[in-house]
């Protein structure tokens, strides 16, 4: 078996990364959060970004301090702006996999698509701390795929 954690940080983020990458585009391609919000409200109301290890809390801090300027404790959380989240990467798995429940309702009625946050957020947070084997990794990867094609194939 091929562990995560016996491989670098590095290795271990970009994974995340991917995954993250995926996500994105998944709610991007439904139209989720601020212009299309279900929900009619920003969910955002913690900086829940602050949630990870140390070792790769340091190293999302870093990237995003590069990518994205410095925090802004204005608003609920550092990252909310009022164009939604300043972040478009190095986001933390609460806040990358979350989706109100009126955008799990819809995902279920419109694609029949069963978003499981605490599922994915706890995929995400192995892949991070290294607890996540290779095919873990790939399972979910996929599973995100497949979502984009059910929403692709609706589109048609």
């Amino acid at each position: 078996m091929d562990i995560l954690n016996l491989r670098s940080i590095d290795s271990r983020v970009n994974q995340y990364l991917a995954c993250e990458s995926l996500i994105n585009k998944f709610f991007s391609l439904v139209g989720e959060c601020k212009e299309d919000c279900l929900n009619g409200t920003s969910c955002c109301n913690y900086n829940f970004f602050i949630g990870i290890s140390k070792d790769v809390s340091e190293v999302f801090d870093s990237e995003r301090e590069k990518l994205y300027g410095g925090l802004d404790f204005g608003m609920p959380c550092a990252y909310l702006s009022e164009k939604g989240c300043r972040l478009k990467s190095y986001k933390s798995p609460a806040c990358i996999s979350f989706a109100c429940n009126p955008l799990i309702g819809y995902l279920m009625e419109q694609y029949n698509i069963d978003w499981n946050y605490d599922e994915i957020r706890l995929a995400l947070e192995d892949i991070l701390e290294g607890l996540a084997i290779q095919e873990e990794v790939d399972d979910l990867k996929s599973k995100i795929k497949n979502f984009i094609s059910i929403d692709e194939k609706s589109k048609v």
